[in-house]
C-alpha cells in the first residue's frame, strides 16, 4: 500500500511539474550507484542536472568531467564526508534547532573550521573538474550568515538552502551572492508555469532508495519549459534583496536537525567533536600555526565528522547504535594519538555522558574587592603531557596538573600573585615546596590591540588574542620567579623574586613599583605547565576568559 501511494504521489508531482522549467539539484549518498544517474544523463541528450557529487571512482570521474564540459552537468562544491556545517560549527544559533536541544550551547561558533572545510572542498573540486564551482551545497540545506563573506572570497555565486517563508521560485540576493531556496521533491507544491528549484537529497536518513526512485522517474519526464542547471536558472529567476538575519531564519529542507542531534548520544557526540576541535587548535598553536605539521591530526578529525554515523547513533537497532558509538570513540582517539596526547577520560565514558559532563561542569568564577581578586577555575579536566614527569606515588596527575585558582592580593608595598594547584607534588624535595610545575602569568595593562606581545614565553607554545597582547609576564619555576616586559625585540627581563609554596599556593611577591597602574583594571591569563623534555613545556590548564580558535583570551575584571 505504501509503495502504491508513493507511486501515485510521484505521478501527480511529475504531471504538475512538467509545465515548468526545471532546475534539479541531486545530492547522491556517498555509497550509492552514481553511475546509474550519470548514464541516464549521458543518453538523454536534452537532460541537464546540477549535482553535488562528492568523491567519485576514476571511470565515473572521467564521465562526469565530460558531461560537465558539454554543459549537461553542473558539479557543485560539497565538503567531503558531508559535515553538517551549521550543526557542527554553529550549534548555538537559534536557527540550528532540533528536538530536545539543550539550553546551554554545546560549543561557540567556529569560523576557522568552517573556512577550512570550505577551502579544502574547493581545492578538491578544482583538482577533479579543473574549473572552480559556482554553487555551495551542504545537506540538509541549512544557512549561516558566515557563508556570505567566505563564499564570496572563494569565488562562489550561490548556495542551496531550505525553503523560505515565500515560494520556491524566490531567490535571495545579498551583495552579489545568491541564496536559493530548494523544495524537497516529495513536498513540492504544484508549480504551474513558474521556475522551480527542486532538491533530491539521498543523504537524508532513511530516504535514500525512495529519493533515487523519484529522481530517475523525474528525469524520464519532459517539462515544457526544458531542463536547466541551477546556475542557468539563476539568470532567469527573480531575486529579492535580503539581510543575513532574514536568510539565517530559513529552515533546512529536512525541517530541522533532529535526525542528527536529538538522541543523547548524538548531542554528546557533537559536544565531543567540539572539545576535540578545541584541543586541535591548541595543538596547532604548539606547532606555531604550521598546518602542514598538524595536518595528520586534522585529517583524522575530519574523518570523525561522519554524518551518516552520527545519524546511526539514534538507531533503534542497539547493535548499530553501539557500533556507531565505538567507531566515533575510536576515530577521536586516533586524533589524540596523532597529537601525541592521551585520549581524555570523558571520551570513553559514553557519548551521552560527554554532554552531561559538559553541562554539569561549573564555570570560571571571579571575586573582586578592593584588596584584590580571586579567580576559581572551572572543573575542566587538565591535559596531561605525553611524557609526564614521574610524580610521587600518592600524587594524582589529574589533580597535580590542575590549576584550581589564581589570586592577586594588593599590599601597601607589593603585589602578591598566588597560583593554587589542586594537589601539590614535591617528588624532587625542592626547598620551594613544589617540583616540576611552571606557572606563567600574562598581563595586559593597556588593552590596546597588538600593543605588546601575543607569543608566550620561551618553552611554551601558544598565542594570546591580538587584542589581549601582554605587556608584562611572570614565569614561575620551583624557587624562582622572573618578571618580563614585552618589547619589539622580545621579552626583556625586569627582575626576579622568590617563588615558594605557602598555604597551598605557589606564591610570588612583586614590588608595587614594578608595574605601576591599578591591577584591578588589567587583563590576566594564568597557565600551568609541565616539562616535556629539554626546554619544552606543555600547558596542562589555564585560567582565562576563553580559549578558542587557537587563542587565549585575557580575563578582564571590569
Amino acid at each position: 500500500m505504501r509503495a502504491l501511494l508513493l507511486t501515485i504521489s510521484f505521478l501527480l508531482f511529475f504531471c504538475r511539474a512538467a509545465n515548468a522549467q526545471q532546475a534539479l539539484l541531486w545530492i547522491p549518498a556517498d555509497d550509492s550507484d552514481k553511475g546509474e544517474v550519470l548514464d541516464l544523463l549521458e543518453t538523454g541528450k536534452d537532460l541537464k542536472l546540477t549535482a553535488a557529487l562528492g568523491s567519485l571512482p576514476k571511470p565515473l570521474e572521467e564521465k562526469a568531467k565530460k558531461l560537465s564540459a558539454n554543459g549537461r552537468l553542473e558539479p557543485t562544491l560539497r565538503a567531503q564526508g558531508d559535515p553538517i556545517l551549521p550543526l557542527f560549527y554553529y550549534p548555538g544559533e537559534q536557527s540550528v534547532s532540533w528536538r530536545n536541544k539543550p539550553s546551554t550551547p554545546i560549543a561557540s561558533n567556529d569560523q576557522y573550521f568552517l573556512a577550512l572545510r570550505l577551502t579544502q572542498a574547493k581545492d578538491a573540486h578544482i583538482k577533479t573538474f579543473t574549473l572552480p564551482p559556482q554553487g555551495l551545497v551542504n545537506p540538509p540545506g541549512g544557512f549561516l550568515a558566515d557563508y556570505l563573506p567566505l563564499a564570496k572570497a572563494l569565488g562562489l555565486s550561490w548556495t542551496a538552502m531550505g525553503p523560505a517563508v515565500s515560494t520556491a521560485a524566490s531567490v535571495f540576493e545579498f551583495g552579489g551572492f545568491y541564496a536559493i531556496p530548494f523544495i524537497k521533491y516529495s513536498s513540492q507544491p504544484a508549480p504551474g508555469a513558474a521556475l522551480t528549484f527542486t532538491v533530491f537529497d539521498e543523504t537524508l536518513p532513511g530516504e535514500q532508495a525512495e529519493t533515487r526512485r523519484g529522481l530517475l522517474s523525474f528525469l524520464k519526464t519532459k517539462p515544457d519549459g526544458g531542463w536547466l542547471t541551477v546556475s542557468q536558472a539563476l539568470k532567469l529567476a527573480t531575486s529579492t534583496s535580503a539581510s543575513a538575519a532574514e536568510l539565517t531564519a530559513a529552515l533546512p529542507w529536512s525541517g530541522d536537525y533532529t535526525p542528527w542531534a536529538a538522541a543523547p548520544a548524538q548531542t554528546g557526540a557533537l559536544s565531543a567533536l567540539a572539545k576535540t576541535r578545541s584541543d586541535l587548535m591548541r595543538y596547532l598553536n604548539e606547532k606555531q600555526g604550521d598546518y602542514k605539521a598538524a595536518r595528520d591530526a586534522f585529517e583524522a578529525y575530519f574523518a570523525a565528522e561522519d554524518t551518516q554515523r552520527l545519524a546511526r547513533l539514534a538507531s533503534a537497532d542497539s547493535d548499530l547504535n553501539r557500533e556507531a558509538e565505538t567507531e566515533t570513540q575510536n576515530s577521536l582517539s586516533d586524533v589524540y594519538r596523532l597529537m601525541k596526547k592521551n585520549p581524555p577520560v570523558w571520551l570513553f565514558s559514553g557519548l551521552a555522558g560527554a554532554l552531561d559532563n559538559e553541562v554539569a561542569q561549573d564555570k570560571l568564577s571571579v571575586i573582586v574587592d578592593t584588596a584584590g581578586f580571586r579567580a576559581v577555575n572551572s572543573s575542566r579536566t587538565p591535559e596531561l603531557p605525553a611524557r609526564s614527569p614521574e610524580l610521587s606515588k600518592d600524587s594524582d596527575p589529574y589533580k597535580v596538573w590542575k590549576l584550581a585558582a589564581f589570586e592577586t592580593a594588593l599590599g601597601k608595598t607589593d603585589t602578591v600573585f598566588k597560583f593554587y594547584p589542586l594537589q601539590t607534588d614535591n617528588s624532587q624535595r625542592s626547598d620551594a615546596g613544589f617540583s616540576y610545575a611552571r606557572f606563567d602569568l600574562y598581563i595586559d595593562i593597556n588593552h590596546r590591540p597588538r600593543a605588546g606581545s601575543t607569543k608566550l614565553l620561551a618553552g611554551a607554545d601558544g598565542r594570546l588574542f591580538p587584542d589581549n597582547a601582554w605587556d608584562y609576564a611572570l614565569k614561575v619555576s620551583p624557587g624562582v620567579a622572573a618578571f618580563y616586559l614585552a618589547t619589539h625585540k622580545g621579552p626583556k627581563l625586569l627582575g626576579q623574586a622568590a617563588a615558594r609554596l605557602e598555604n597551598g599556593a605557589v606564591t610570588v611577591r612583586a614590588p608595587k613599583t614594578l608595574f605601576g597602574g591599578n591591577p584591578l583594571s588589567w587583563g590576566y591569563a594564568a597557565m600551568m605547565l609541565a616539562p616535556e623534555g629539554g626546554d619544552k613545556y606543555f600547558i596542562t590548564d589555564y585560567i582565562a576568559a576563553d580559549f578558542s580558535n587557537g587563542y587565549f583570551y585575557a580575563l578582564k575584571l571590569r
